[in-house]
């Protein structure tokens, strides 16, 4: 089975997690340790932090220029503002 989640879902899905984590440790009824709540919070964190730096901004895209065989970010709205650049489409996983 293949399960496709795009990353603002997932970054949506551990924010919730994180909100989530200050209602739970205000439970004491619950019997969640403290100290697992705070390190599934800042795995929780990291996370956020890994998926934000996976997502591209809305007005850049990822092209070929000319002469650079590296694809780099370039601003597009949505094809790359320079006719020469070539748009990299990233493999679907």
């Amino acid at each position: 089975m293949n399960i496709n989640v795009s990353k603002t879902t997932l970054n949506g899905a551990i924010a919730f997690f994180i909100a989530a984590v200050p209602m739970a440790q205000a439970y004491p009824g619950l019997h969640i340790s403290v100290t697992l709540m705070a390190w599934l919070s800042f795995g929780a964190g990291m996370a956020r932090l890994y998926v934000g730096t996976q997502q591209m901004d809305a007005d850049r895209i990822v092209a070929k220029i000319p002469g650079d065989p590296t694809p780099q970010s370039v601003p597009a709205h949505p094809v790359p503002d320079d006719p020469k650049a070539v748009p990299v489409i990233p493999p679907q996983k």
